[in-house]
């Protein structure tokens, strides 16, 4: 069994503006194994990261029944999520 606590890297594969400060990322894991072994039930969060930015969570915003990718809404509100909106990656 893989460890729970160990980050997972996974690539943006799409975004959608909201609202002038809200977007949602369609993300999918590099590794694409761990893709479809990833699982997530309502009221759980992900948790992103970026080297020498921090962490945030963020609600899912995809259903869980959807394999092919997973997907996080995002308002920008600090230095993690001002990079993630300017430059699309962490």
């Amino acid at each position: 069994m893989a460890d729970l606590f160990l980050p997972s890297v996974a690539t943006i594969q799409d975004r959608r503006d909201e609202t002038p400060d809200t977007r949602t990322y369609r993300l999918r894991f590099r590794d694409a194994a761990e893709h479809e072994r990833f699982q997530f039930i309502p009221g759980q969060f992900l948790e992103l990261s970026g080297f020498g930015l921090g962490e945030a969570p963020f609600c899912f915003a995809s259903s869980p029944t959807r394999k092919q990718s997973h997907e996080g809404t995002v308002r920008q509100v600090g230095q993690l999520t001002d990079r993630l909106h300017l430059r699309g990656d962490l």
